[in-house]
């Protein structure tokens, strides 16, 4: 189990609905947001450890909001969503604190994976 706090920002309901039940029954606090704009006011109070984030949404999509964010002082690793077939990396992104990329339809197992290795890097860099 897990005590980290989740922010997810997609405006697919049922992405979100399916990610807050199977990262909740891990034990992770979960918070979210249908939109970039919304996205960086609930990081700013809710405080996140790590955020999930899909890459495109209306409004302000994914890069952006990780740009916006580290400009207001968020700085909280995050793993971008994509639907992009041919998968985009962090490097192909160029965003701030964007600690991988995960390709949709995404396997649960290696998802959470991915979670506890970006909090477990985040950790050992605080440590540091």
């Amino acid at each position: 189990m897990y005590s980290y706090r989740v922010l997810i920002i997609d405006d697919n309901a049922g992405i979100r609905m399916l990610l807050r039940e199977i990262l909740g029954a891990y034990g992770f606090t979960i918070s979210e947001a249908a939109n970039g704009i919304v996205g960086c006011q609930v990081a700013a109070e809710f405080k996140p450890d790590i955020i999930l984030i899909d890459y495109k949404m209306p409004q302000l999509n994914g890069p952006s909001t990780l740009k916006r964010m580290s400009n207001s002082g968020i700085k909280v690793p995050a793993i971008m969503i994509t639907a992009f077939s041919e998968g985009l990396s962090a490097e192909d992104i160029n965003c701030p604190n964007l600690y991988t990329c995960i390709t949709k339809p995404f396997n649960i197992t290696n998802l959470l994976t991915t979670i506890k290795d970006c909090l477990e890097s985040k950790n050992s860099l605080a440590r540091a």
